[in-house]
C-alpha cells in the first residue's frame, strides 16, 4: 500500500484530479474494473478504483485534505485494502 499527498491545481477539485487521473489510466491501456464514490467519515468524499493493469489488477482511493489530494494505492489482498481505507478520518476526529 502506498499513501501520497500531493499538490496539484487547481487545488480542492477532486473531480478534475479524478479526471486526469482516469485519462491518464486510458493512455496507457489500463482498464477502469470499478469506480464507486464514498462519503467517509467526516463526510469526506472520495472515489475507489480497481484498475486492471497488464500485470495485476491495483486498488486507488482518491480525496482531498484541505487543499491537498490523497491517492492510495496498492494490490495484494484487495479485499484488506478496502477495510483499511474505509478507516480513514481526519484529524481530530479520532477517538
Amino acid at each position: 500500500m502506498s499513501i501520497n499527498v500531493l499538490l496539484w491545481d487547481p487545488r480542492n477539485d477532486l473531480n478534475e484530479f479524478v479526471d486526469v487521473r482516469k485519462q491518464g489510466w486510458a493512455a496507457s491501456n489500463y482498464k477502469i474494473l470499478l469506480e464507486e464514490e464514498w462519503i467517509l467519515a467526516g463526510d469526506l468524499k472520495a472515489f475507489r478504483f480497481l484498475i486492471q493493469t497488464p500485470e495485476k489488477e491495483v486498488f486507488f482511493l482518491i480525496m482531498t485534505i484541505g487543499e491537498f489530494y490523497l491517492l492510495i494505492s496498492g494490490s495484494g489482498d484487495l479485499d484488506l485494502l478496502v477495510e483499511i481505507a474505509r478507516t480513514l478520518l481526519p484529524l481530530g476526529m479520532v477517538p
